[in-house]
């Protein structure tokens, strides 16, 4: 059970790893989970009953991965075309000059955005504030 859980952690931290890194060709999913599993029985030393379960396991999440892929793709295409469809009817009911206006104080709210993340730094969820020891004196 142990094994088990521990393949598991490897498997997500692999494909977790691996999706952080800039794809170099598009390899299809299950071409991907077999390279993957023959990394894994190589470096672990699976037996060829493991290998065959590390794969299927390894494949049936490539593929559920690749289907939530695809719907947040097909999301953002939807989004995409709502925000130009309401942006086209805003503009119909403005004037030229309140549309400027608009957009300018969108693109200025985008570069404060966007100016005060960078000023934050490249922080990863909840480790934004740095440690730092106790001194027992001061409590």
């Amino acid at each position: 059970m142990k094994k088990l859980i521990l393949m598991g952690l490897l498997v997500s931290g692999a494909l977790i790893t691996n999706a952080q890194r800039p794809q170099k060709e598009n390899v299809n999913p299950v071409e991907r989970a077999k390279k993957h599993t023959a990394k894994m029985k190589e470096e672990l030393g699976l037996s060829e009953e493991q290998y065959q379960k590390v794969l299927a396991l390894n494949e049936d999440r490539a593929a559920k991965m690749e289907e939530r892929r695809e719907a947040m793709k097909a999301q953002r295409e939807e989004m995409k075309a709502e925000r130009e469809a309401f942006n086209g009817e805003l503009k119909s009911i403005l004037t030229e000059d309140q549309f400027k206006a608009l957009e300018a104080k969108k693109s200025e709210m985008r570069k404060k955005h966007g100016d005060h993340h960078r000023k934050r730094g490249p922080h990863k969820r909840g480790m934004h504030m740095e440690r730092k020891p106790v001194d027992k004196d001061q409590e």
